[in-house]
């Protein structure tokens, strides 16, 4: 059976950019509890492949059985030249409030790195009826 093949619609973005242009990518740390071998090598490891791979970030995770987000992000960062950690924080669980990860968080992405990923909010104004 023949099928109609056409060229997909301009798929341009507002600020001019295509959806391939502004795509981030990031990796997956490996988890202690899968590598606890020369964990601090493997994460150096990791992380330099990962920036060097074209990565915006390598997500680190968090939970109370693995070795601690903040020192394994800290390695993340001494490992590479602008792989940014995106730590994983739960903190309905019993560690610390929203407000105070949100805080801790972008006191320590500017104080390191000066660059801080934010999801981006539509500008819902610019949509709305008058």
């Amino acid at each position: 059976m023949p099928t109609n093949l056409a060229v997909a619609p301009d798929r341009t973005q507002p600020d001019g950019k295509t959806a391939g242009e502004s795509l981030q990518v990031f990796s997956t740390c490996p988890s202690s509890l899968t590598t606890p071998d020369d964990y601090v090598h493997r994460i150096a490891d990791v992380a330099r492949w990962s920036e060097a791979a074209g990565c915006t970030g390598i997500l680190v995770y968090t939970d109370n059985s693995l070795v601690d987000p903040w020192l394994v992000s800290q390695i993340i960062i001494q490992s590479t030249h602008s792989l940014c950690p995106l730590i994983a924080v739960q903190p309905e669980t019993g560690g610390i409030h929203a407000h105070h990860s949100g805080a801790f968080i972008q006191a320590f992405a500017g104080y390191i790195r000066g660059t801080i990923l934010q999801r981006e909010e539509p500008d819902l104004k610019a949509h709305s009826e008058p």
